[in-house]
């Protein structure tokens, strides 16, 4: 892979899942104000929920992804891909 990134969420209670990925660029969304309307999960199925709920905000960086990814396009029509140069790895951006 030319480019790796990372959307963080610092207060997981998942273990591992709790810290930067050192060779990505990182976006921690654990302060993001929009977590804070981040539904909790509701599948019909109170056990499967119940499950999910335990996790807290384990599922939040997916969730920020989807309300925000965007494909981008050059001139020709090809997606532009981002790079370490533009976004360095190791760096730590703190989603406000």
């Amino acid at each position: 892979a030319d480019f790796a990134e990372h959307f963080l969420n610092s207060d997981d209670i998942v273990p591992s899942t709790n810290f930067a990925l050192p060779l990505c660029y990182c976006y921690d969304v654990t302060g993001s104000a929009e977590r804070a309307s981040f539904p909790p999960p509701s599948s019909g199925n109170f056990l499967q929920d119940v499950g999910l709920r335990l996790l807290g905000y384990h599922n939040w960086p997916i969730g920020y992804v989807a309300r925000h990814y965007e494909t981008r396009l050059d001139a020709g029509g090809s997606p532009m891909l981002p790079s370490h140069s533009e976004l360095p790895r190791g760096t730590v951006f703190k989603v406000p």
